[in-house]
């Protein structure tokens, strides 16, 4: 059973199986874990393959065209507006770069601030704004809001009636312990 994924990969794999294979793994399978677990048949996983190689196919027919298109403008150009084009390319990925450190570095005073408001990491997503400022009023809001409703979960869970403390007497503690260790020791 030749696919074209064997053809790149070639591996010999023995089935522990008494008659042939397939049929018996996929049934043994399905019993081991009470037939909720859903298999993929080979047309399934070959489908998801052809899919997979049809999105790249794409994308790198998009940048063989873009790349031919630069060429073209570029060829067009003098050596002068050439010099020019090239140093706006440079200037711009260095504009990236420098936006991806200034992110990065943003991130990382985020998430110390978050360390130190006592506030889980999981949230940086959802405070991290387009500079500190933004961010800090983020992270506060957050923790005003988050605060409010921890409060309220734990009042909402302690809500109903207070327990009673003591025996219920209503004398003296001292003297109903002094009491308690007479009656222990037989009336002395």
């Amino acid at each position: 059973m030749k696919n074209k994924f064997s053809q790149f990969f070639p591996l010999e794999i023995q089935f522990f199986a008494e008659d042939g294979g397939e049929a018996n793994t996929e049934q043994s399978g399905e019993e081991a874990n009470g037939g909720t677990e859903q298999m993929y048949t080979e047309a399934d996983v070959q489908k998801l393959i052809a899919d997979k190689l049809a999105e790249a196919e794409t994308n790198w027919t998009q940048k063989l065209e873009d790349a031919k298109s630069e060429a073209e403008k570029l060829a067009k150009l003098s050596k002068e507006e050439k010099a020019a084009h090239e140093e706006q390319k440079r200037i711009a990925a260095l504009e990236e770069r420098e936006a991806a450190v200034a992110r990065r570095e943003l991130e990382a005073e985020t998430l110390k601030l978050l360390s130190d408001k006592q506030i889980p990491d999981s949230v940086l997503g959802l405070v991290i704004g387009e500079d500190a400022d933004e961010t800090k009023k983020n992270v506060d809001t957050f923790k005003k809001i988050f605060d409010a409703a921890v409060q309220t979960a734990v009042e909402s869970r302690m809500a109903g009636t207070t327990p009673r403390t003591g025996s219920g007497s209503s004398g003296n503690h001292e003297s109903s312990i002094a009491e308690q260790f007479k009656k222990a020791l037989g009336g002395m």
